[in-house]
């Protein structure tokens, strides 16, 4: 593509987290010029009820006025710009970036990434799902997801729950797939040996919508097998409830790195066998792909996560992807076993996995499809 869009990437946000590198490394590659029109606020957790007390939320939501004064600083950059594009967590920035795009006549694109009534209340628990603040945020989210021109979903499935759930035309909605960042998840070529370990790795954050019960129950199930090893890389919410799980079943094939990040975790990554995915029973599993099925397909790994429309809408279940059904332990261990005894089948599953995401997934592809998305709003703004 043409370097034809010049892209205002707009907010009080964290710019290192994954879908915001992603987006703006894959607009510029795809030919597009990305100006940060941005606070640095590094993303921090909302798993526990101390950080969505009053006081708390108060705070997050003053930062979001440290926008004004960049604004104001940056204003000949945001009116030589094509669009104004919010990123995430941005529910807050929008009415900031609505104003400003429309004094300057410009379209207004958000990615959401999720609805957070949804996620606080459903995913999380961290707020009563018929609360005062769940109706308070789900209200807001409501005025907020219907003001900008383009709002990006990452399935087919997510946008179509944004239709049900605030409301939003079906028009005013483009979906672009998640990328994983392929300047850091590469695979290694480094052969392993007969004797080594059959490696599975959950890697991420400890929630209640990664079932990760589920993957303890499963490594109980294949104890017997003194080659499957179950690692947990990544710490959060249930952290300590999983920990104390395994050591219940006093789990010999089970190893928890909780110090671990994507910074010093990749050695450990590209020596995986098997990642996982979604392995709870839940909607938002249901419509969604997590990051971590991209990054196991970047790595070269064969990925297990559980059976839903999302997943089959862009995978085929035992040629770049093993599916199994959601919240079913013995399912996961089942198919944990049969790739272990079976390492060319393996190697063939990894090998397609990885050709899929070279075709769909990564930044540069990705990029193109957020960058064609963002060109048709432009050009209907200018028409």
């Amino acid at each position: 593509m043409n370097n034809t869009l010049t892209v205002s990437y707009f907010g009080c946000i964290d710019p290192k987290y994954s879908r915001n590198q992603t987006n703006i490394w894959g607009l510029r590659q795809a030919g597009a010029t990305v100006n940060e029109v941005l606070v640095n606020v590094p993303l921090t957790p909302l798993n526990a009820g101390e950080h969505v007390a009053a006081s708390s939320l108060v705070k997050r939501l003053l930062k979001k006025f440290l926008i004004v004064p960049v604004i104001v600083r940056q204003w000949s950059v945001l009116r030589n710009s094509d669009g104004i594009f919010v990123g995430y967590p941005g529910q807050f920035d929008v009415p900031f970036a609505w104003l400003a795009a429309k004094l300057l006549r410009k379209p207004l694109i958000f990615d959401p990434v999720i609805l957070m009534f949804n996620a606080l209340s459903n995913d999380i628990g961290v707020i009563a799902k018929k609360g005062l603040v769940t109706r308070l945020l789900e209200k807001f989210e409501k005025l907020v997801m219907n003001l900008p021109d383009l709002i990006i979903a990452s399935t087919i499935e997510q946008k179509q729950f944004f239709i049900d759930q605030v409301n939003v035309p079906a028009n005013k909605i483009a979906v672009v797939y998640l990328a994983a960042d392929d300047r850091i998840y590469f695979p290694t070529k480094a052969p392993k040996k007969s004797n080594e370990k059959f490696t599975v790795v959950y890697y991420g954050l400890f929630t209640p919508l990664h079932g990760l019960p589920h993957v303890i129950e499963a490594a109980r199930l294949c104890q017997n097998d003194s080659k499957i090893v179950f690692q947990f890389i990544g710490k959060g919410q249930l952290y300590q409830e999983i920990r104390e799980l395994a050591e219940k079943f006093d789990l010999k094939n089970v190893e928890f790195y909780p110090d671990l990040n994507e910074s010093n975790s990749m050695t450990m990554l590209q020596n995986a066998d098997v990642f996982l995915g979604f392995m709870e029973s839940n909607a938002t599993a249901l419509r969604e792909i997590p990051n971590k099925v991209y990054q196991g397909l970047a790595l070269g790994k064969v990925v297990i996560t559980g059976d839903s429309p999302a997943i089959r809408s862009v995978f085929t279940d035992g040629k770049n992807i093993c599916l199994v059904p959601p919240a079913h332990a013995q399912a996961l261990a089942i198919t944990v076993q049969e790739l272990a005894k079976h390492p060319v089948e393996a190697a063939k599953i990894a090998a397609d996995a990885e050709a899929i995401f070279q075709e769909k997934f990564t930044i540069k592809a990705t990029g193109e499809e957020l960058q064609r998305a963002l060109i048709e709003v432009v050009s209907k703004t200018k028409n």
